[in-house]
């Protein structure tokens, strides 16, 4: 390649570099308007929302749209009351969800994360969507087994 092909190439490239950078300078101060005049709504595409949330119902006023819970599963009655009885006396429920709980969640404390209407059974739904913050809940039968439920925070 000659010293003028090598010099001609190397402008070119410059001249390029320069066209970028300022393209991307403008693009960026023209998204930085942009977001101060348009509001932006996350929108969730067909087949990644969680079961129920299209179909959930509208929250009432005063009332909680999203819950955040733990919870300890286990198969019988009986298990589950002498659970709740422990815990009642001062026992950590994340120690004995960790313990007991027949639910993945039972690994991390029995940790739900936040979940909204329409998301869980409807036995265990009632409960998250009414129960204060921080209560426990007497036993709850649903078709996986018997839950204790604590509503650890809401939005």
């Amino acid at each position: 390649m000659t010293n003028t092909r090598k010099l001609a190439l190397s402008l070119s490239l410059i001249g390029l570099l320069q066209f970028v950078s300022s393209a991307t300078t403008l693009n960026q101060a023209t998204a930085g308007t942009l977001q101060d005049k348009v509001q932006f709504k996350p929108i969730a595409l067909p087949g990644t929302m969680a079961m129920g949330e299209a179909n959930a119902p509208a929250t009432p006023k005063g009332k909680r749209a999203r819950a955040r819970a733990s919870h300890i599963l286990v198969s019988d009655k009986a298990q589950i009351d002498g659970i709740r009885a422990r815990i009642a006396s001062g026992e950590s429920f994340a120690s004995l969800a960790k313990q007991y709980s027949t639910c993945p969640s039972g690994r991390s404390g029995g940790d739900l994360g936040f979940f909204g209407r329409g998301q869980m059974v409807p036995e265990f739904e009632k409960a998250a969507f009414t129960l204060p913050v921080g209560t426990l809940s007497q036993p709850i039968k649903t078709q996986f087994g018997w839950h204790l439920l604590v509503v650890t925070d809401e939005q």
